[in-house]
């Protein structure tokens, strides 16, 4: 009789992020299933931030497709560089390490990798084209 579906379709959609009181997976998840493009990078960031890797559990709710994708962006970590302390300023190479161990990678922004594995949209460029449409010769001369 009443047809709420579309209202609640869109009020879902925006529910900021952070405000939704479930796992990132969950949340990924989510954003696919009902199409919420503002949950995905957030989430897909948040999974590759994790420390536990990929499991059964996230490649059951997310598919195989997303799971082995979101493995993808956890793995697009390289190898890192730093001066040496000894030999810092000196024109001495820097040592390069590679850890083994718990994941700690709170720091890294994995955004530009997300947008690239997952071919999603990037902001900036669609704001720089729609902004560049405004001004255009054609529209200057009138």
């Amino acid at each position: 009789m009443w047809e709420f579906d579309d209202v609640h379709k869109n009020s879902v959609k925006k529910v900021p992020y952070h405000l939704v009181k479930k796992s990132p997976v969950e949340k990924v998840a989510l954003a696919f299933q009902h199409d919420i493009k503002g949950w995905l990078v957030p989430g897909l960031d948040e999974l590759a931030k994790r420390p536990e890797p990929i499991g059964i559990k996230d490649v059951d709710l997310l598919g195989l497709d997303v799971a082995l994708k979101v493995a993808a962006v956890r793995e697009s970590l390289t190898l890192g560089t730093r001066p040496s302390a000894l030999k810092y300023g000196r024109g001495e190479p820097a040592i390069q390490y590679l850890l083994s161990g718990p994941r700690d990678v709170g720091t890294v922004d994995f955004t530009h990798t997300i947008k690239r594995i997952f071919l999603l949209p990037d902001e900036t460029v669609i704001t720089f084209i729609q902004a560049s449409s405004f001004y255009s010769p054609q529209k200057r001369a009138e």
